[in-house]
């Protein structure tokens, strides 16, 4: 989910991502790719345990237990072997879409819990437009806070320290400085104030 959130930061929100977040993020994909697979594994273990424990592998021939393994296979082991891939030959954008591939898997696993392991007697009709619409509200209001945060906080920028807005300063009240023309703001600090 980092690795998916950091991409659509980037490709939105570019012009507010610092120089640092930039340059590290290719870097820290890989390295969160490395991670995820672990994660991968580990749940598909946890998975093929959860069918041997009961020994209940007969159902896998069933179709319920036919779009559990399309479930398994989409979610879980074609992104494995895209994450290995992705590792092995450094290709960021490979980690990236094995990322979303991922978080559509594990969507698609609480789903097909929420939905068809409780409720498969029951639940057997389209969800009613109000549903789906207080869904759409809902995921719309994580958004926007999201954005939000990202505007109003240094989460993808680092904020200046007093010493640098202290030299543009000095350098803006200077005759023939960077910005010559533009004054300082009232009550900016020079650098020897801040020393």
């Amino acid at each position: 989910m980092v690795i998916a959130v950091s991409t659509i930061a980037r490709k939105t929100m570019g012009w507010r991502c610092g120089e640092a977040f930039q340059e590290n993020l290719d870097r820290l994909t890989i390295a969160l790719a490395k991670g995820a697979s672990m994660g991968l594994i580990t749940y598909l273990v946890i998975k093929l345990v959860g069918v041997a424990h009961d020994n209940e592998w007969a159902y896998l021939a069933t179709g319920w237990g036919q779009w559990f393994m399309l479930e398994i296979g989409i979610g879980v082991i074609l992104p494995l072997i895209l994450f290995a891939r992705a590792i092995h030959h450094n290709r960021v954008g490979l980690a990236r879409f094995a990322a979303f591939m991922t978080v559509f898997g594990i969507v698609l696993n609480r789903l097909n819990t929420a939905l068809i392991s409780f409720n498969w007697n029951l639940y057997q009709e389209i969800p009613h437009w109000k549903e789906v619409m207080v869904s759409v509200t809902i995921f719309a209001l994580y958004i926007v806070t999201y954005r939000f945060i990202l505007y109003r906080l240094p989460i993808l920028y680092r904020l200046k320290d007093l010493k640098e807005v202290a030299t543009e300063t000095e350098l803006a009240e200077e005759p023939g400085g960077l910005r010559e023309g533009i004054a300082a703001p009232s009550g900016a600090y020079r650098i020897a104030d801040v020393e």
